[in-house]
């Protein structure tokens, strides 16, 4: 069962390496239509200098964006480590790269370099077989409860 559980993983990561070294671009696939759908709904939005790095718009509601903290009042950048809507209007007002404010783990590097390292085979190896017969079974070693 080991052994199953030892190939599937082998092929997995293999699969895995190959899927990476097709993706080009900062973001993997999937963060990077994240942020395509928060660039979308941000472009709209009025954005309003309150400190250096703290900003505020409003849409719904007041939201708050803190670029050095990396957090929005609307939890969604906390949550998916992407920038949300907010957060892209800001960064977009500030005329700075949105990349640098996806976290390290969303890269295509980071995906590739987590599954760099091999997991080499193992060569069959015969199973001792030893005969029944020859086979000591010793029983438990025990000792006598104390008496109080």
């Amino acid at each position: 069962m080991v052994e199953h559980i030892r190939k599937q993983i082998i092929v997995r990561m293999s699969n895995r390496r190959l899927l990476g070294d097709k993706w080009v671009g900062y973001l993997c696939p999937q963060a990077e239509m994240v942020l395509k759908e928060n660039i979308e709904k941000g472009h709209p939005l009025d954005v309003k200098k309150a400190a250096a790095d703290i900003f505020e718009m409003q849409a719904h509601k007041t939201t708050r964006v803190d670029l050095e903290k990396k957090t929005c009042t609307c939890r969604a950048w906390d949550v998916m480590r992407i920038p949300c809507k907010h957060a892209y209007a800001v960064i977009s007002y500030m005329k700075r790269d949105i990349y640098q404010y996806c976290d390290w783990f969303m890269s295509t590097e980071e995906f590739k370099k987590s599954y760099d390292p091999i997991l080499y085979p193992i060569t069959d190896y015969e199973k001792r077989s030893v005969p029944r017969d020859e086979i000591e079974l010793l029983p438990p070693y025990t000792t006598k409860k104390r008496e109080k």
